[in-house]
């Protein structure tokens, strides 16, 4: 339950961090630059941040289960 409610706290924090940064900003990313709202770009980063950590801690259950058959 407590992790529930820290998950929630974080979302929150950077839901509210990210609505006050409503500005538009460019992107450079290798020979891609595009114009974006720092909305998107922040959102997009913990989203992104969230799905590679997710994978991660899936791998190292999937690895350690493994490991014990």
């Amino acid at each position: 339950m407590p992790f529930i409610i820290i998950t929630m706290l974080i979302c929150m924090v950077v839901a509210v961090f990210a609505l006050q940064n409503a500005v538009v900003v460019p992107v450079k990313f290798i020979f891609f630059q595009q114009e974006a709202s720092l909305v998107l770009v922040i959102l997009a980063s913990a989203f992104l941040g969230l799905l590679v950590g997710v994978s991660f801690t899936i791998y190292l259950i999937f690895k350690y289960f493994c490991e014990g058959r």
